[in-house]
């Protein structure tokens, strides 16, 4: 296969992810988030790992996973956020928030939090 064949199937790839992000978006903004997730968790599927975007396919996923209150799952999303992208600072204040709510919902569980850094 030639380059510009691969550099057009990326292209295809990114833009199908762009477009699953932008549903995720619309649904999160409505409240929708169930389904803001399954459209985030499809844009991190379609997307290339090399995707410059990919960051924040996971930290849109992190926030409808958030209001979903499936904390945990969350805050894989937020770690990962912060190993793709590490200036983004909305990655961080979402890995905090992440770590907050464990503790608070633990009843200040210091060891969920210890096992967190992991």
């Amino acid at each position: 296969m030639s380059n510009n064949n691969n550099n057009t199937m990326n292209e295809d790839k990114n833009k199908a992810a762009l477009s699953a992000k932008q549903r995720g978006i619309d649904h999160y903004v409505a409240a929708r988030y169930q389904e803001a997730e399954q459209a985030f968790t499809e844009a991190i599927s379609i997307a290339n790992k090399d995707d410059p975007s990919l960051h924040l396919y996971y930290s849109n996923r992190c926030a409808s996973r958030m209001n979903l209150e499936k904390i945990e799952e969350a805050l894989v999303d937020a770690k990962k956020t912060t190993e793709l992208k590490r200036d983004f600072a909305k990655g961080w204040s979402r890995l905090g928030q992440c770590l907050h709510r464990l503790a608070a919902s633990s009843g200040g569980g210091v060891k969920k939090l210890e096992g967190a850094k992991r």
